[in-house]
């Protein structure tokens, strides 16, 4: 599982330029430095699974697809994987799909190390699937221009009256929870600040995730071109 934000961690711009202070700096750098090599030999060897464009159930991004990406990429050997993430959102149980089956994956090959790297778009069910990485992965990476949002919600935004409109704020709400309550775990910021965040619709940049702590780097090498193109529905 991914640290809790890390105090000894003075945060830069680009992951392998973060510059710690305290007695371990060395180990720490090092152990950053894996991470990072391990991010991108995954990527330069195809050890990833892409939640590409809208995440439904009807599309190819669904939790049965990634299953069985999973289980063809951790049947091969224990080598780490990536979950990359390039998602304006769509429904969140399916990414909620998604962390049972890995949970399941490691409670089998514990040594199997999971990375999740958003590129470009990481919105509602896309941030959703980059926190996975402070549920049971090593490490959470964006690309430089990756913009993450708390967005919307599966369900429509036309409410007839304000009982209506009350209980589509209370589903988003709890739909979103799980998202707002890891940012606050892993950043220390209070849980009704985040709360605040998802109601506005509030966006990150890279840098501004790095500097709160949602994210622990900035990937800033080559990834494959396939994954910065956005698949539409």
């Amino acid at each position: 599982m991914s640290d809790q934000g890390n105090h000894n961690v003075e945060r830069n711009t680009v992951y392998s330029e973060i510059k710690i202070t305290g007695p371990q700096k060395t180990q720490e750098v090092a152990k950053l430095n894996e991470k990072i090599k391990d991010v991108e030999d995954c990527l330069n060897n195809g050890r990833y699974i892409a939640i590409k464009g809208d995440i439904w159930e009807n599309t190819e991004n669904n939790a049965i697809r990634w299953k069985k990406e999973l289980d063809e990429l951790t049947s091969q050997n224990n080598n780490p994987v990536v979950i990359a993430i390039n998602s304006n959102g769509g429904d969140l149980y399916q990414v909620w799909g998604l962390v049972g089956e890995l949970r399941e994956m490691l409670n089998k090959k514990p040594e199997i190390k999971i990375y999740t790297l958003g590129v470009k778009y990481c919105l509602s069910a896309g941030l959703e699937a980059l926190m996975i990485g402070a549920i049971i992965g090593e490490g959470i990476f964006v690309t430089p221009d990756t913009r993450m949002q708390f967005h919307g919600s599966t369900l429509h935004d036309n409410p007839k009256d304000e009982r209506e409109r009350e209980e589509i704020a209370r589903a988003r709400e709890f739909m979103l929870y799980p998202t707002i309550g890891l940012i606050s775990w892993r950043t220390g910021v209070d849980i009704e600040e985040i709360k605040t965040h998802a109601k506005t619709d509030k966006s990150y940049t890279a840098s501004e995730a790095l500097k709160l702590g949602i994210i622990d780097g900035i990937y800033d090498k080559p990834v494959p071109q396939h994954l910065t193109t956005y698949l539409t529905t």
